[in-house]
């Protein structure tokens, strides 16, 4: 360590100053995060630091309680975090983070659903970038090309259950055109029910007969009035 001040004939003092202080910083955190847990500073550098905000406390790791912890250190990969915002009365509440965390980063856990990623290295924590919720879990986040990535593959996945949907619609063309035919059609949480009573080259014509709610209890809608339309077939599937 005495090196660090050796003082460079291309260095002034003021330099020579900075370098050892960043060195000395980057030294004492590397043994404040390896704490009393034996962790070398060699398989440290591969690893991931977790904490959470001022304030807070880390209530468990990948389902492993870590009471009374505000800060882990983490392989790299997959991980959910638990952080406790605020308990009342013993009852006690938390929030759910998953993302994936890499080497050498620090990721601290905010209330507000986000997690900052800092420099672990620096000693000021600079501030790299930010994760953010994504999807319909609630839980997971990511970084912004993350997001778009999942975004893409949800979008392909919708595609391709419509292109399902459409191919098997067309292979029950056959009996979804004969008059008499009970078809169905979903709109959002609503079912309807209707029998074909006319056909046409590319449309039928449909008696909407019943409305209800698409769940479990099937309750009828209490404003609905029978009607006929003209539609495509491709767009109502035969009812089960």
């Amino acid at each position: 360590m005495c090196g660090i001040w050796e003082e460079r004939g291309d260095m002034h003092s003021g330099e020579v100053w900075k370098a050892g202080a960043s060195v000395l910083y980057a030294a004492l955190l590397m043994t404040l995060l390896m704490g009393c847990t034996g962790i070398s500073p060699e398989r440290l550098a591969g690893m991931a630091t977790v904490e959470v905000a001022d304030g807070h406390t880390m209530h468990s790791v990948d389902s492993e309680m870590k009471l009374f912890t505000d800060s882990v250190n983490v392989e790299p990969g997959i991980h959910v975090f638990e952080m406790t915002t605020s308990c009342y009365s013993n009852n006690c509440f938390y929030r759910t983070y998953r993302f994936k965390a890499e080497a050498g980063y620090l990721y601290r856990l905010m209330p507000d659903q986000s997690i900052l990623v800092l420099d672990r290295n620096d000693r000021h924590q600079r501030k790299l970038g930010e994760l953010t919720p994504y999807g319909s879990s609630g839980i997971d986040y990511g970084t912004s090309g993350q997001i778009q990535a999942y975004r893409q593959d949800v979008a392909k996945q919708q595609a391709a259950a419509q292109a399902a949907l459409i191919d098997q619609r067309r292979q029950n063309l056959p009996l979804m055109t004969k008059p008499g035919a009970k078809l169905c059609q979903v709109q959002g949480q609503i079912r309807y029910v209707g029998f074909v009573e006319a056909v046409t080259a590319d449309k039928v014509q449909i008696r909407v007969v019943e409305g209800m709610f698409n769940d479990n209890n099937g309750y009828a809608l209490a404003n609905f009035k029978p009607q006929i339309v003209w539609d495509s077939p491709l767009n109502w599937d035969l009812c089960e």
